[in-house]
């Protein structure tokens, strides 16, 4: 009688794994590429946080050729970084330090 709420707990995981990651990735596409993710480039990136962290994919968005050609100042760098890492508008204080 167990197998099935462990089945069951598995399938929810997973399911809330995929969301989780297909959400992160569209607001990576959104907020730092300023666009919406096309179908194979969001299956990419979904694959590859099953092998790299967070931390490593959101760099990958930060430093590829498609933002960087983009030429942003400082201060839209900063806006970028707190609406994609914090959703809100950066403070005095994340411009000043």
């Amino acid at each position: 009688m167990m197998f099935i709420p462990r089945l069951l707990f598995s399938v929810l995981f997973i399911i809330t794994t995929t969301y989780a990651s297909q959400a992160f990735v569209e607001r990576l596409y959104t907020n730092v590429l300023d666009r919406t993710a096309d179908t194979s480039g969001l299956t990419l990136w979904i694959n590859e946080l099953s092998n790299s962290t967070a931390a490593d994919v959101a760099n990958s968005f930060f430093n590829s050729q498609e933002f960087t050609a983009k030429n942003y100042s400082d201060g839209e760098f900063i806006d970028i970084v707190y609406r994609t890492y914090l959703n809100r508008e950066a403070d005095v204080s994340g411009y000043n330090n």
